[in-house]
């Protein structure tokens, strides 16, 4: 019996060691050319930090900037718009917060947009 119990207490806590790592690591994404929007839901503990927003324009035109909206209920906002990596331009990162809806839109054709962002909770 005390082997049963130390062995769970070792995989219980082994188990929220590994669920803890994940919280808080970074996703990249790519969406290509015509590509649809990426829905991040955010739960009222939850809280999502951008620090990458990018396209490229495929066919040499500069497409209108892919953009991130950020709703709460109806409600929304555009909070970023991607930038042109070849432009070396200073960007700001993206804070938000729970509970909310945030919406990576590319264009509808002519540029791929790379995202990279960081989400976690309190």
């Amino acid at each position: 019996m005390k082997t049963l119990v130390i062995s769970l207490a070792i995989l219980t806590c082994s188990l929220a060691t590994t669920l803890l790592a994940k919280d808080g690591a970074f996703v990249s994404k790519i969406i290509s050319d015509g590509g649809g929007e990426l829905r991040i839901t955010l739960s009222s503990h939850e809280w999502l930090k951008i620090t990458n927003f990018t396209q490229i324009p495929t066919d040499g035109n500069q497409p209108e900037p892919a953009g991130v909206a950020v709703f709460n209920g109806v409600d929304g906002i555009w909070a970023m718009f991607a930038t042109d990596p070849r432009a070396h331009l200073p960007h700001e990162d993206l804070f938000v917060g729970g509970p909310a809806v945030v919406v990576i839109s590319p264009p509808q054709s002519g540029a791929t947009v790379f995202v990279t962002y960081q989400r976690g909770s309190d």
